[in-house]
């Protein structure tokens, strides 16, 4: 899979762009290449299919949406440029769906956090399937900060986790998000802040002690609600939200 990011030039109107992408085994015989056809020049989606984990690295330019309908994708950065202008982030799917929102080796930079656009959006489980959302922890005493626009939790079996490969000595998570909905019957699992105090949970753009309508923990009858200090609070080991 293949997406190519700059629009390219000398194309006359009316004429389609294609490209030609040669594999990089075999030979270059015509059975061994990909023909790529390219649309114009507007935001669209990058969906990712196939069980397994895929690595993007600095994507400046690309505004549309990432949509992980299977297996895992990483977002790298390099210098500080990941994907700024990107509008949109959809997981859910088979096989694990899982997005990560910066590499590990990424965390110790203050100018590589945030490595999607603070203002994008994020949905966890669509008609495919569940999905989840991992986020390496920091490094160098400094929590690694990440901001979505909102959240938007459908269906059962959706997670937000700590990225696999952590090394022991980390600085944990500060994950922002704008407000959080939920669809009726959905589920979301987060890391219980009891035994895992070093990844925080924000909602910063919804009034102190909100609680979310009809949303109860399992096996308890408090509410979720929002603490003081914008942290979803009322957690218990392996939380996870319903709405009845």
């Amino acid at each position: 899979n293949a997406v190519v990011v700059c629009r390219g030039e000398g194309y006359l109107p009316g004429e389609t762009p294609v490209a030609t992408i040669y594999r990089p085994y075999g030979t270059t015989t015509l059975k061994d290449r990909i023909a790529l056809s390219v649309s114009e020049n507007r935001p669209g989606s990058l969906i990712k299919r196939g069980d397994y984990s895929l690595t993007l690295f600095a994507q400046p330019e690309f505004a549309g949406t990432y949509e992980v309908r299977q297996g895992g994708m990483i977002q790298s950065t390099a210098a500080g440029v990941a994907s700024p202008k990107v509008r949109a982030v959809v997981v859910g799917g088979i096989d694990n769906a899982t997005f990560q929102s910066a590499s590990s080796n990424a965390t110790a930079t203050e100018a590589n956090w945030n490595a999607i656009n603070p203002a994008a959006t994020l949905t966890l489980g669509t008609s495919y399937g569940p999905g989840k959302l991992a986020i390496p922890y920091g490094a160098d005493g400094k929590p690694f900060e990440q901001t979505f626009a909102s959240l938007s939790v459908s269906g059962t079996g959706n997670a937000i986790e700590k990225a696999n490969g952590q090394p022991v000595n980390t600085a944990g998570v500060k994950l922002t998000f704008g407000t959080i909905s939920c669809a009726e019957g959905s589920q979301l699992t987060i890391p219980n802040p009891e035994t895992d105090p070093t990844f925080k949970v924000y909602v910063t753009g919804m009034p102190t002690g909100t609680r979310f309508k009809n949303i109860v923990l399992v096996g308890t009858d408090k509410s979720v609600m929002i603490a003081d200090d914008g942290q979803l609070v009322n957690a218990t080991k392996g939380m996870t939200i319903i709405l009845k």
